[in-house]
């Protein structure tokens, strides 16, 4: 998203009306819904540098080991706490259910 809002951006500062007309062959350039000013030219445009650029970005992530450390570890270690946990929990919910491993009650007066 902030790749695309960059894009918007610069695009609409460094894109003039009259080079977009020039190079896309449009006579009337329509404006993007919700968009104001940035023509439908422009976001489709920043929208496919955008999704080039998350692929790019996922692609060198999954594939490179330096980016997955810098980008994963923390995502990594979290997950490994949260099935750790689930594990726990399900065991102990088997215990409940099954009644093994209960402790012995106590003994009267003690």
């Amino acid at each position: 998203m902030a790749v695309f809002a960059f894009f918007l951006l610069f695009g609409s500062l460094v894109m003039t009306a009259d080079v977009q007309r020039s190079w896309t062959g449009l006579d009337h350039l329509a404006n993007a819904p919700l968009l104001g000013t940035v023509s439908t030219s422009l976001m489709k445009v920043s929208l496919f540098l955008a999704a080039f650029s998350g692929l790019y970005f996922t692609v060198a992530a999954v594939t490179d080991d330096t980016y997955r450390r810098q980008f994963f570890a923390a995502v990594e270690e979290q997950l490994a706490r949260a099935v750790g946990m689930r594990a726990v929990h399900h065991a102990l919910v088997k215990q409940e259910v099954t009644g093994e491993g209960r402790p012995a009650p106590p003994a009267p007066g003690g």
